[in-house]
């Protein structure tokens, strides 16, 4: 191709992408059209619609849409009949109910015949788009279907029944496309408002911190901010139910005159806005009359807004103890009397108790402290000139933000009224009223605030244990990582238990924490009926001139005495005597048995050959021959004797009872023999204890008592007929 060619069809090309570029982008592609050949407005374009006028029953409306702006929603104005903003939503539907509009059928017949009423068209309507324009009429109802006539100026030639939804879809008037908020023009962040009612005379301000302070009775209050947002958010969206008249000529006739209530909403500038309500637009009192000061309008809004003016004051006010969120707050002191707890946060924002370390404070005990604090509420509220309720408050708590705003609260006993007490806020004249238990969670006690665990060593420090208790006493040791008894008995241990044992020890699990100081002692509560002793062998740091490691021993001796509660027992640490506590009372019972092993009565089941019973009722010996079980004393079930076998061998006991074999007289007796031992393992059974479904028993060279399940013994004595 020579270069005056090439050149050429470069030219060519460019001329076409600049129409592209400029002109058919306005254009449907053909796959558009395709797919909207059954839409009436087939050419529409939607998102491109900038003005849309409407002559209907309801009156001749133009909606012309503005421009919006970088990251602003599109937006709609009416400019006729006049000018308003118009509902957002309601052109949305409008513009929807073109943009889908499908025909039913087209009508093959002359439209200009009167039947259809294309003539005479009860609606008419003009759509521009782009650089498009496109009419509408709307005509009769078609008499065979539930549609009605419809001719566009995109089809001149063709006409088409379509749903008489679009018929509700587009006959609107001015008050069906207008905005419904009654304020047009929002305040931007309200932090003035004025409130009168025959229940409430009041204004508020709001702070440059973000807190409302209301003027009510010549006196300053917190208010509650939510209860302020939510009546300045009620007051900018109040929505119009019915539109009256935007140009009247007198009040009184609204009861506008000497309205019922009003609210004013402004900023410190001196902007505002002023709602007031009159009398009510229906019988039904469902809605009543509203006007915006400075306007000519009237019309009727919902009477729960009358409602919400006429709440009391007192709704408006802050009754919460707390009115602070914990993220505010930076710093809180409790006083009672001659104690002080002061809170504080440090530089990472954690909280540091006054007594406590800062590895030892709880900050979920701080948390759900303010949690409390927050959601208790006074239940009254009022306005005194009284002087102050006493000389001295029961007790005063101080809060500083983070911000540097402070707020200190002061409560007082009620004489005559012992179930309660009353609260001011810095010397305010608004006295609130809570229950008097509100004292106890302001107790400014530092333990209340440590974290619900002991941490007195690492579970791997520890190398003995012993325990004592009303059974005796029992000592534990670590011997090559495992675990052993070695006193009264040397046995294996109880996995388990040992766990559970070392967690004590080790980091000492507490339910509560004990004022000395103020809880009622009786003799004997912290009389240890058990403890337990542990013996830690922890590394010390080198000696000077050594390099062998030297070890030294502690000790951590855990004491718990009488019951607390149904559920807990008061316990201690005797080497820390600065806190007494509760535990579980779980921990008494398990430390008062042995915690040996609970399979120590299982026995071999695979090399087991015969098996003997021995009991006042019953006697037989069941031999096992080529894999069959045999007696000469019964009948016998094989296969069920060869499953019992099985669990002895897999047996648990339900709780070790004690050291020795302390059950009498065996009722009845077991022997497993093999051929591997000369000596068979015995088994014996006495006394039943009915509350676990368990029988107590032992073994021959297992100096422990266990209670092991009765469904053992129950299945072997059954087996034998």
């Amino acid at each position: 191709m020579k270069n005056k060619t090439v050149i050429a069809v470069l030219a060519v090309a460019a001329l076409l992408f600049l129409y592209i570029a400029l002109v058919d982008d306005k254009l449907q592609t053909t796959d558009e059209k395709q797919a909207r050949a059954e839409n009436v407005f087939h050419t529409l374009r939607a998102d491109r619609i900038s003005r849309i006028e409407l002559t209907t029953p309801k009156g001749r409306v133009t909606l012309q849409a503005i421009e919006a702006g970088p990251g602003e929603e599109h937006a709609w104005q009416l400019t006729a009949p006049v000018k308003l903003r118009a509902d957002d939503t309601e052109v949305l539907a409008l513009v929807s109910a073109m943009d889908f509009l499908i025909f039913e059928r087209e009508v093959k017949e002359d439209q200009n015949d009167s039947r259809f009423g294309l003539q005479s068209p009860r609606i008419k309507g003009k759509i521009q788009f782009g650089n498009e324009t496109v009419t509408f009429a709307v005509g009769s109802n078609a008499a065979d279907t539930e549609g009605v006539y419809i001719s566009t100026s995109a089809d001149e030639d063709r006409f088409f029944v379509v749903s008489r939804d679009f018929w509700d879809a587009v006959n609107k008037g001015m008050n069906d496309l207008r905005d419904k908020h009654l304020i047009s023009d929002m305040l931007t962040d309200t932090s003035v408002v004025s409130l009168n009612s025959p229940s409430a005379t009041m204004t508020a301000t709001r702070e440059t911190t973000g807190e409302w302070k209301l003027k009510w009775q010549g006196t300053s209050v917190l208010a509650a901010a939510s209860q302020m947002q939510q009546l300045v958010e009620q007051t900018e969206k109040l929505e119009v139910t019915k539109f009256v008249s935007d140009n009247v000529t007198g009040l009184k006739q609204y009861g506008l005159d000497k309205p019922r209530a009003s609210v004013r909403l402004g900023i410190v500038s001196g902007k505002s806005v002023k709602v007031s309500v009159g009398r009510n637009c229906d019988k039904n009192k469902e809605t009543v009359y509203a006007t915006v000061a400075g306007t000519n309008a009237v019309h009727c809004v919902s009477s729960h807004f009358l409602n919400m003016l006429n709440r009391p004051v007192e709704r408006y006010v802050e009754k919460r103890l707390l009115p602070y969120r914990e993220d505010e707050l930076s710093k809180i002191e409790l006083r009672q009397g001659a104690e002080k707890l002061l809170l504080e946060k440090n530089d990472e924002s954690l909280w540091n108790v006054s007594g406590l370390t800062e590895e030892d404070t709880s900050l979920t005990a701080v948390s759900t402290l303010l949690d409390e604090l927050s959601k208790i509420s006074a239940s009254t509220v009022e306005i005194t000139d009284a002087p102050p309720l006493a000389e001295e408050p029961n007790a005063t708590v101080f809060f500083e933000t983070t911000d540097q705003r402070s707020l200190t609260i002061h409560l007082y006993t009620v004489p005559d009224a012992p179930a309660t007490v009353r609260m001011q806020r810095d010397n305010s004249k608004a006295v609130f009223t809570f229950s008097a238990n509100v004292l106890t969670e302001l107790t400014p006690y530092p333990l209340r605030f440590r974290k619900k665990v002991w941490e007195n060593t690492h579970k791997e420090d520890v190398l003995t244990v012993d325990i004592t208790s009303s059974n005796g006493t029992q000592s534990l040791q670590k011997v090559d990582g495992e675990w052993m008894i070695s006193k009264p008995e040397s046995v294996k241990t109880d996995a388990a238990l040992v766990k559970k044992l070392l967690t004590l020890v080790s980091e000492t699990p507490v339910v509560d924490y004990i004022r000395t100081d103020t809880h009622p002692f009786a003799p004997g509560h912290l009389f240890a009926r058990v403890s337990a002793k542990a013996a830690l062998h922890l590394e010390a740091p080198e000696r000077d001139h050594a390099h062998e490691d030297v070890t030294q021993t502690q000790t951590i001796t855990i004491e718990i005495g009488e019951r607390a509660d149904g559920a807990s027992r008061f316990a201690r640490i005797v080497e820390k005597p600065e806190g007494i506590f509760t535990v579980d009372d779980d921990f008494t019972s398990f430390l008062n048995a042995p915690l040996a092993a609970r399979n120590l009565l299982a026995v071999n089941a695979s090399m087991i050959t015969e098996v003997s019973v021995q009991s006042d009722s019953l006697s037989f010996t069941a031999t096992k021959t080529k894999g069959q079980w045999h007696s000469d004393n019964c009948t016998l079930q094989s296969d069920a004797l060869e499953r019992i076998v099985i669990d002895f061998g897999s047996a648990k006991a339900v709780s070790a009872d004690g050291f020795g074999t302390p059950i009498g007289a065996p009722v009845t007796t077991v022997s497993f023999s093999s051929p591997q031992s000369d000596v068979p393992a015995v088994l014996r059974f006495a006394d039943e204890v009915p509350d676990m479904d368990g029988v107590k028993a032992n073994r021959d060279g297992v100096n422990v008592t266990f209670v092991m399940p009765m469904r053992l013994l129950r299945d072997l004595t059954a087996v034998c007929r």
